[in-house]
């Protein structure tokens, strides 16, 4: 199997940044997998951080929130060949039933 394995965000850019089309192109090519890990940015909240919930709580939520991102910036429909695999379970249900969920609210 041919894959990698990404944070959420990479140089404080997040995955479904236009930069990195590049590497999603190549993934596609290859048919690979992608798996997708939190960056601990705790979704950019302060109250996440200052409370000391970075990984129980912001790291859930930053993959939830770049499953969303890549589905609005149209990743898996560009790139249908690259198998995006979120870290739990429950990012793994949204990204499958999410771009129905994109294409019937209009996001």
């Amino acid at each position: 199997m041919v894959g990698a394995t990404t944070t959420t965000a990479v140089l404080d850019k997040p995955i479904a940044d236009p930069a990195f089309e590049p590497v999603f192109a190549e993934l596609d090519r290859r048919k690979a997998i992608l798996f997708i890990h939190p960056a601990g940015l705790a979704c950019g909240s302060p109250a996440i951080s200052a409370a000391n919930l970075t990984w129980p709580i912001g790291a859930p939520f930053e993959d939830t929130l770049c499953v969303l991102q890549l589905m609005q910036a149209g990743v898996p429909l560009r790139y249908p060949n690259v198998r995006i695999s979120p870290r739990t379970w429950a990012e793994r249900c949204l990204f499958s039933c999410g771009a129905s969920i994109i294409r019937r609210h209009g996001l």
